[in-house]
C-alpha cells in the first residue's frame, strides 16, 4: 500500500499479486489488485478482480472501496449506468468515505447533470474539512496517477461553485 501511496504502481501491483500468491484467498488483496489495474489503465481486468474480490468475501468490511473501485473501473470503461450502479451500492455502504463522494461527483459531472455533481462535490468538500479547495484539485490534477475521465469529472466537479 506504502507503494501504491508513493505512485510506485507496478511495484505495489507486483506486491499484491505475491500477497494472493501466498494467500489465494486474501480478498482484500485481488480488491487492490483490482485497485492498481486501474491506476495503470487496465479496466476489465481490474473489474474481474474486484468481483473475484467481491465473491471471495460478500461481506467484507471494506466492500464500499471494493464497490467504490468497480464503478472507477467502469467509469473508465465508458459504461456510466454500470458505473452508476457501483457507486451507488458504494455510497450506501460507506456513507463518510470522500473518496465514494468525489467519484460521484466526478460521475455526475461527466454525465452532464451540475446539480448532482455539485451536491457531492460540497459533501466531499465537508468530509476534507483540513484540505483547501487547491488541495481537492491537485489531487486530480496529475492524470498520469489517475486515470482519465476520473480526473477530468472531478476537476469539472470541484471547479463549481460551492
Amino acid at each position: 500500500m506504502l507503494q501504491n501511496l508513493r505512485a510506485e504502481l507496478r511495484p505495489a501491483l507486483h506486491s499484491f499479486e505475491h500477497g494472493v500468491a501466498l494467500n489465494p484467498s486474501f480478498a482484500p488483496g485481488y480488491a487492490q489488485i483490482g485497485n492498481m489495474l486501474i491506476q495503470l489503465g487496465r479496466f476489465d481486468e481490474a473489474l474481474d478482480k474486484i468481483q473475484y474480490a467481491i465473491r471471495l468475501s460478500p461481506k467484507d468490511p471494506a466492500l464500499w472501496f471494493w464497490a467504490r473501485c468497480a464503478g472507477w473501473a467502469e467509469l473508465e470503461r465508458g459504461h456510466d449506468d454500470a458505473a452508476f450502479e457501483w457507486l451507488f451500492r458504494a455510497a450506501a455502504l460507506g456513507r463518510k468515505s470522500p473518496l465514494v463522494h468525489v467519484t460521484l461527483a466526478a460521475a455526475y459531472a461527466l454525465a452532464g447533470d451540475r446539480s448532482d455533481a455539485e451536491r457531492y462535490a460540497l459533501r466531499y468538500s465537508e468530509l476534507t474539512p483540513s484540505l483547501s479547495n487547491e488541495q481537492r484539485l491537485a489531487y486530480f490534477s496529475d492524470a498520469s496517477q489517475r486515470p482519465r475521465r476520473l480526473a477530468a469529472g472531478a476537476r469539472l466537479a470541484l471547479a463549481s461553485p460551492q
